[in-house]
C-alpha cells in the first residue's frame, strides 16, 4: 500500500485530474473512505511541493544544479519554438474541416 501511496503522491503533481481516472479504476475497488483518505493525503503532498519549489525553486537552480535562470528561460523559449515551428509545418494548426456555420444547409 506505500508504493501505491506514493505513486499517487506523483500522479497528483503530474495531474490532478489524472488522479479522479486512477482512483475510478483501481482494483479492487477502495472504499469511499480509502479514497477520500489518498486524495486528501496526495492533494496535500502535491499543494506541499508546489510551495515548496515555488519558495526554493530559484535557489535550487541556481545553488544546486549552477542552471541560471536566464538560460533556462532561452532554452524553454527554444523548445517552445521548435515544437510550435513543428507543429505548423505538419499542418496541427490548419483546419481542414469546414467551419460550423459553414456546415447549416441554406436551402
Amino acid at each position: 500500500m506505500n508504493t501505491f501511496n506514493n505513486a499517487l503522491y506523483f500522479l497528483a503533481i503530474i495531474n490532478p485530474v489524472s488522479k479522479i481516472f486512477f482512483l475510478s479504476g483501481y482494483e479492487p475497488k477502495l472504499t469511499f473512505r480509502q479514497v477520500l483518505e489518498l486524495s486528501w493525503k496526495s492533494s496535500v503532498a502535491a499543494f506541499l511541493m508546489l510551495e515548496s519549489f515555488s519558495l526554493l525553486g530559484h535557489n535550487i537552480l541556481e545553488k544546486v544544479f549552477r542552471i541560471d535562470p536566464c538560460a533556462l528561460k532561452i532554452t524553454g523559449g527554444i523548445v517552445v519554438f521548435f515544437i510550435g515551428w513543428k507543429a505548423i509545418r505538419e499542418g496541427k494548426f490548419s483546419s481542414s474541416r469546414r467551419a460550423p456555420c459553414a456546415m447549416i444547409s441554406t436551402n
